[in-house]
């Protein structure tokens, strides 16, 4: 349940696979125990109702989506992958035409150009954590995000 006194924050991850599901529900659980007064706003949560062969709950995800980031005082963006998920990088962009920070993380340990990401993506981000993961160690990776939001939201 999200609290009316809470600074939010969008969480910007794929949610095709359980894997990246329980991931994203995890570091953002990791991250709201690291700053209590934060909540981490993950879109497909949001609707117990969630079918991905739904049209019209695919179509209410993507309002609901760009609702969350407006209401949102920064974003939290998944960036693994060979490339970022197309979602993922639309988000990214969405919110900095909004005008807020976005914190990228990277678990991938894939090399490419610029920390495994595209150079708009990389500069589109305000922060970006590489954290290639072997021991699935979750609580360390939301605490560095907690870290580098701090600042960015002055809490």
């Amino acid at each position: 349940m999200l609290e009316a006194n809470h600074t939010k924050v969008f969480f910007a991850a794929p949610l095709y696979t359980l894997q990246d599901r329980m991931m994203c529900r995890m570091v953002a659980k990791g991250v709201m125990n690291w700053l209590p007064n934060v909540d981490v706003i993950v879109p497909f949560d949001s609707r117990a109702q969630w079918h991905l062969k739904n049209r019209k709950a695919l179509g209410l995800l993507f309002e609901e989506s760009l609702d969350g980031i407006t209401k949102s005082k920064a974003v939290i963006a998944m960036l693994d992958g060979p490339d970022v998920e197309s979602g993922v990088g639309f988000m990214v962009g969405y919110a900095r035409a909004k005008g807020l920070p976005v914190v990228g993380f990277r678990t991938d340990c894939r090399p490419s150009s610029e920390k495994g990401l595209s150079v708009m993506l990389n500069h589109g981000c305000s922060a970006v954590i590489h954290q290639p993961m072997f021991d699935n160690y979750y609580l360390a990776l939301a605490k560095d995000i907690a870290r580098t939001l701090c600042p960015l939201l002055k809490v």
